[in-house]
């Protein structure tokens, strides 16, 4: 992202106050800094636009994959103030949605996937005194161990 040039002018600005290589008054560098919040606030606005919340409040990045209607999965390729644009698998159209109406699909963690798999195992087998609540975090750290990462 390019760098906002008011933004620069009122660093350099702050740089000669705290250096002492500044001898204007107060009111002058007052003043100074008022005009180059002036000056960002007219950038932003000309530059950038608001990103499009989802059903939470949560802000739509290109990037970022949701859950549209049907329960279908897509993975946002363009966003406008309130909508988004999602590329689905195997479907040739992409559907513009009202961003509103929408929520973000988080990724699943290890900590999911051995849940799943306690409720479905452990949970099914009391007999073995295994409750899945207990088993996944220790499996869940065992795994990341032998990746030898820290995956989510």
């Amino acid at each position: 992202m390019s760098e906002i040039k008011a933004l620069d002018k009122l660093r350099k600005l702050a740089n000669n106050v705290r250096n002492g290589s500044c001898d204007t008054s107060p009111a002058i560098v007052a003043q100074l800094i008022a005009g180059n919040a002036d000056n960002i606030k007219r950038e932003i606005e000309e530059r950038y636009m608001e990103l499009p919340l989802d059903a939470d409040g949560v802000p739509i990045h290109m990037g970022d994959v949701m859950e549209l209607s049907g329960g279908r999965i897509g993975k946002v390729v363009a966003v406008s103030e309130s909508q988004f644009t999602a590329h689905v698998e195997a479907r040739e159209k992409k559907p513009v949605c009202q961003a509103s109406l929408h929520h973000h699909v988080n990724p699943r963690t290890l900590e999911d996937v051995l849940y799943d798999f306690g409720e479905r195992v452990c949970n099914s087998g009391h007999q073995w005194g295994l409750d899945a609540a207990d088993v996944v975090p220790q499996f869940a750290d065992e795994i990341r161990e032998l990746l030898g990462s820290d995956v989510e």
